[in-house]
């Protein structure tokens, strides 16, 4: 007989890289940042890394109390209707269709779920929603929110909506966050309420209403492990997850 789990689990998505490997020929890498697992394990739950193998996705599902979706390169624009884009900042079909896929499994079956970046828009392409393939290509109606490639940390306002529930987790009608994004969600999914806007309205964070915990926000919480809104992120996530294992 199995024991109870003491902690609920959180399935973390990884990235898949081709690496050659000398003369033993070209291996797949999967693989996550440690920041992630270290948010998860701070908010009291045990990280398991998911590989992106769809024919897995049902086995994923019944192990997890709770799935985060992280950051990483584009989507390819046809899985939202976009246009042309540069194949070298694009995540892997594998990845991508894996994504979708269990995003979408997990809202169905209302698994708690937080998404992050690329995690954010993968929840609203995978619900329906449509992007913004990239806002410094929008003239002068959007500030700056890629700071990927700056000496120093690129931080902006962003402003909650009242009535959202990220509002009331956190208590506050304003957070400062930081940027490293140069697509966000243009057109939310049906199912998707906007929680938050930065100061020139790209949208920063949409929720589910109808789910116990389903959050994407467009920032990255787990590069600020201190900061009481990761705190609360993330503790949101396995707080939901702990109570789908009772």
């Amino acid at each position: 007989m199995r024991e109870p789990k003491e902690r609920p689990v959180v399935g973390i998505f990884c990235d898949e890289q081709e690496e050659r490997w000398g003369n033993r020929g070209w291996r797949t890498r999967y693989s996550v940042h440690s920041t992630y697992v270290a948010a998860v394990r701070a908010a009291r739950a045990l990280p398991v890394l998911l590989p992106p193998l769809l024919e897995e996705i049902e086995s994923y599902l019944r192990l997890a109390d709770g799935l985060l979706l992280v950051g990483g390169r584009d989507i390819p624009p046809r899985y939202y209707g976009g246009g042309r884009a540069d194949d070298s900042k694009l995540v892997s079909e594998a990845r991508i269709e894996f994504e979708l896929e269990l995003a979408r499994r997990a809202v169905e079956r209302d698994l708690p779920l937080l998404g992050i970046c690329l995690g954010c828009q993968v929840l609203n392409v995978a619900l329906g929603g449509t992007l913004h393939e990239d806002l410094s290509l929008s003239g002068k109606r959007f500030q700056a929110h890629d700071g990927a490639g700056l000496s120093y940390p690129l931080t902006h306002p962003i402003r909650l909506e009242l009535d959202s529930e990220l509002a009331k987790r956190l208590g506050k009608e304003q957070i400062e966050v930081n940027s490293f994004h140069h697509q966000a969600a243009l057109d939310p999914a049906a199912p998707l309420k906007v929680a938050a806007r930065a100061e020139d309205g790209v949208i920063e964070a949409i929720e589910h209403p109808q789910r116990a915990f389903v959050l994407g926000v467009q920032w990255h919480p787990e590069e600020s492990p201190e900061d009481e809104v990761t705190h609360a992120l993330f503790g949101g996530l396995v707080e939901a997850a702990r109570k789908r294992m009772i």
